[in-house]
């Protein structure tokens, strides 16, 4: 029997957007393309897909991989590295944006692998209409391939105001809606009574109201970071037992290394205090209480796990989990999260220095 592991990746800063609450939009990492340039040299490519293609066939791990960013949908040679891993029954989750031409070789690769596909996150991040509309046309291109997709809207307090009609927009079109609180510095702490209610009206899973609660308290549960889990942080090739964790390293990508813990193991977080938020952890049952593939399995088939607040509080009652009081696990926060999208002269002025200080 194959042992599932998920491989978060984390491919490069670059993205198609400067989003007012990201940390790399901020220091304008995300206008960097030189990141993408090591997708289209060979040794890296063969050492990237060989990596995961070996333990595969010589440790009998069957990959989940979960890739973000920045923007996945970038990624030259995406078909190249898809085909090598489906080969080896990988399968995929993406979060993507769906900013990207539709002439871009990522659509081909994403449809070609769609039954190797465990969900494509779609993430609207602009209120213009035009770019509203393409965006919805792409979900539909991938759902009508059989590509499993969600539409996500990070609930910023601006945004908050369009989640009705967006809403009414996937029940017509028949797409699982997936709103979520905004994380960081000041939320969700700071949204007031009225904004809670409007995104509450759209929680239907545990992993949502978990978001909203700012995460799972670390301090009272076990999990299986390192060893059904693990975080690549492409740029150096570390490798980390999740993608909250920065120590200790278990391997890397470069050094071809690897030290993941036994298949069945559950044990505290290494760094118990912080807050669990990743809802990949919460998709792929990775921490004990928190589980919540049953949720996204509803989800995706239009069905709600949990409908109400109330229900959520008795769920996190009877799984033992804490959810308030906890810190965030990211040292990157953003200095104003107030505005939509990081103005181009202040995304420019902190690529600049990001490039100077590397």
């Amino acid at each position: 029997m194959p042992r599932n592991v998920t491989a978060e990746i984390f491919l490069f800063d670059t993205c198609t957007h400067r989003c007012g609450y990201c940390y790399l939009a901020e220091t304008g990492r995300v206008l960097d393309r030189s990141q993408l340039e090591r997708f289209r040299n060979e040794e890296f490519l063969q050492q990237f897909i060989s990596f995961f293609v070996r333990r595969s066939k010589e440790q009998d791990i069957r990959w989940k991989f979960s890739l973000t960013g920045g923007e996945p949908m970038l990624m030259p040679n995406i078909e190249r590295i898809f085909g090598a891993w489906a080969e080896v029954d990988s399968s995929f989750s993406i979060y993507t944006s769906l900013n990207v031409s539709h002439r871009s070789p990522a659509w081909d690769a994403i449809v070609r692998h769609a039954a190797c596909m465990d969900y494509v996150m779609c993430s609207l991040h602009s209120e213009d209409r035009k770019t509203e509309d393409r965006f919805f046309e792409g979900m539909e291109r991938l759902r009508d391939a059989g590509v499993p997709v969600l539409m996500r809207v990070v609930g910023h307090p601006e945004r908050l105001q369009h989640l009705d009609r967006w809403a009414e927009k996937c029940e017509e079109l028949k797409l699982p809606f997936y709103p979520t609180a905004m994380l960081g510095e000041h939320y969700p702490t700071r949204y007031t009574d009225k904004e809670r209610a409007i995104l509450n009206k759209y929680q239907k899973t545990l992993g949502q109201w978990l978001l909203m609660e700012g995460g799972v308290d670390t301090r009272n549960v076990r999990c299986s970071a390192g060893a059904k889990v693990i975080y690549l942080y492409l740029e150096s090739g570390e490798i980390y037992p999740c993608i909250h964790l920065q120590e200790p390293a278990i391997g890397n990508l470069y050094e071809d290394r690897l030290e993941l813990g036994e298949s069945d193991a559950r044990k505290p977080c290494p760094a118990a205090g912080i807050a669990c938020s990743c809802d990949i952890h919460y998709f792929h049952d990775i921490v004990s209480g928190a589980e919540d593939s049953a949720g996204l399995r509803k989800l995706l088939s239009g069905e709600v796990s949990i409908a109400d607040e109330q229900t959520f509080h008795e769920v996190v009652r009877q799984n033992g989990l804490r959810t308030s009081g906890v810190r965030r696990p990211m040292e990157y926060t953003v200095n104003d999260d107030s505005e939509l999208k990081v103005p181009l002269e202040v995304a420019k002025k902190g690529l600049k220095e990001f490039l100077q200080g590397r």
